[in-house]
C-alpha cells in the first residue's frame, strides 16, 4: 500500500490518488509511488460508500483503473472504465472542462491502440474543442492537441480520405506558430511541425508555405 498507510487512509478523500487521467501527475503526497490496478480497484468501493457514486475522486479513480487496463492491452474493460469516468465527470464538471477533455484523449488513446481511427479523431476532435474554449487558442496544450490531431488524420489518410493530408498540414502549420511563439523558431518541436506541415501539403498538392 505503501508507507505503512492504511487501505482507508490510502484512499481517503482528502489523498490526491494515484495518476489524474492525461496529466501524468496526481500521485499522492505521501506516496512515492503511483497506487497499483489492485490498489485502485479496492478503492473504489470505499471512495463509493464514502463520497458517492458521483463524485469526481470515483471518476479519476475510474480514470486511473482503465489506464492501468490500457496498458495492459485490456482495450475493453479499459473503455469500460474510462466511459465510466465520462459520465460522472459530464454530471459533476460539465461538457466543457479540461478534466473532461483528458478523458477524451485517454478514449481515443484506446481507439487508437484498437485501430478504431475515425473514433480516435472524433475524440481528439473533442478535445480540441474543449482545450480552444477553456485555454488561449495559441496555448501550448492547444497546439499539441492539433500536432496529435493531424498525425491522427494522416494516418486515417492511409486507408480512408487522402484529403485529410491537406487538414493535417494545416493543423501542422498552427501547431508551428504556437510553438513558435512559446519556444521560438529555431526549437525543435516548431521545426517538426514545420518539417511534417510540408509533407502533408506536398502530399495533398498544396503550396502555400510559410
Amino acid at each position: 500500500m505503501g508507507c505503512g498507510q492504511s487501505q482507508s487512509a490510502m484512499c481517503s478523500p482528502h489523498t490526491e490518488l494515484a495518476v489524474q487521467a492525461g496529466s501524468g501527475e496526481g500521485v499522492a503526497a505521501s506516496s512515492p509511488e503511483p497506487m497499483t490496478l489492485e490498489q485502485l480497484e479496492k478503492c473504489l468501493p470505499i471512495q463509493i460508500k464514502e463520497l458517492g457514486e458521483d463524485h469526481p475522486d470515483v471518476a479519476t479513480t475510474y480514470s486511473n483503473v482503465g489506464i492501468a487496463y490500457h496498458k495492459q492491452g485490456k482495450h475493453e474493460i479499459a473503455l469500460v472504465q474510462l466511459e465510466k469516468c465520462f459520465a460522472i465527470q459530464i454530471k459533476t464538471l460539465g461538457e466543457d472542462h479540461l478534466d473532461v477533455a483528458n478523458t477524451h484523449l485517454n478514449i481515443g488513446n484506446v481507439y487508437f491502440d484498437q485501430r478504431m481511427f475515425k473514433l480516435a479523431v472524433e475524440h481528439c476532435e473533442k478535445r480540441l474543442a474543449i482545450q480552444i474554449k477553456v485555454l488561449r487558442t495559441d496555448h501550448m496544450h492547444v497546439g499539441d492537441t492539433k500536432m496529435k490531431l493531424g498525425k491522427l488524420l494522416v494516418i486515417l489518410t492511409f486507408s480512408v480520405n487522402p484529403v485529410n493530408h491537406k487538414r493535417a498540414g494545416v493543423l501542422y502549420r498552427e501547431s508551428a506558430a504556437i510553438y513558435r511563439k512559446v519556444h521560438g523558431p529555431k526549437h525543435k518541436t516548431t521545426l517538426d511541425a514545420i518539417g511534417l506541415a510540408e509533407v502533408s501539403e506536398k502530399i495533398a498538392g498544396m503550396s502555400f508555405y510559410t
